[in-house]
């Protein structure tokens, strides 16, 4: 079998990099045959091109995102890279946040136009060895977190956090930053007290009541868990 191009692969814990040169053909793009895989794939042009048909929708570089166990073709000609990441991965499941159910995403490919120029020494002359290689995936996958906004419970944990640097309340300070590794690990899977303020002076546990008022306006605004809230208060003592 006659080789279609060259790369390099390498694997670290929850990820990995793959990065290949695929000449152009003289009619058509190489393309795979329909695939799918459990891993997010987050392909990156480095100077190639490339597109996904995914069912009846196509999506094109320079930066794209698909979600897992999603089949699709792929077409590439050129240099690209592609980084697989575990979904049950800390980015993993920063990225399904950010797909937020959607089979694939364009990305913006501004935050990672250095990395992909730094990514052409894959093809040069003097060849990175594997601990380099490793190092450029990881700043890929760095950058990809960045891209991800902060949950709404993190953001509000980090102001309350400012606030307490800006009181010198240490008490305060250090309940934030347990409550901001809370909010970012647990909040993804339903732990959360219905009602509490968040803030030190509280347990990080504890379900509290929604004043009235607060409440009429979140049960106007559509936010369903109203009637949970009022379902799991238990009153002093119960």
């Amino acid at each position: 079998m006659k080789p279609l191009g060259r790369g390099r692969i390498v694997l670290w814990e929850g990820a990995s990099l793959w990065a290949f040169e695929v000449p152009r053909a003289p009619t058509a793009r190489h393309s795979t045959q329909p695939h799918a895989h459990h891993a997010l794939q987050f392909t990156l042009s480095a100077g190639g091109e490339f597109t996904f048909r995914i069912g009846t929708e196509s999506a094109s570089g320079p930066a794209v995102l698909i979600g897992p166990d999603v089949s699709h073709v792929y077409q590439a000609v050129g240099r690209n890279v592609i980084l697989f990441v575990e979904p049950e991965s800390r980015l993993g499941a920063a990225l399904l946040r950010k797909l937020a159910g959607r089979r694939f995403l364009r990305s913006d490919p501004e935050p990672f136009a250095d990395l992909a120029f730094g990514l052409t020494c894959i093809w040069a002359d003097h060849r990175p060895d594997e601990q380099t290689l490793v190092t450029l995936g990881k700043a890929i996958s760095d950058r990809l977190a960045e891209t991800v906004p902060m949950a709404s419970d993190v953001r509000v944990h980090w102001h309350m956090l400012r606030w307490g640097l800006r009181q010198r309340d240490a008490k305060e300070v250090a309940g934030q930053v347990l409550r901001i590794a809370g909010a970012a690990t647990k909040t993804a899977v339903g732990l959360v007290p219905i009602g509490n303020t968040g803030g030190a002076n509280v347990s990080p546990l504890k379900p509290m009541p929604v004043p009235e008022d607060l409440a009429k306006t979140l049960a106007a605004t559509g936010q369903a868990p109203i009637r949970r809230q009022h379902a799991e208060h238990r009153p002093n003592g119960a």
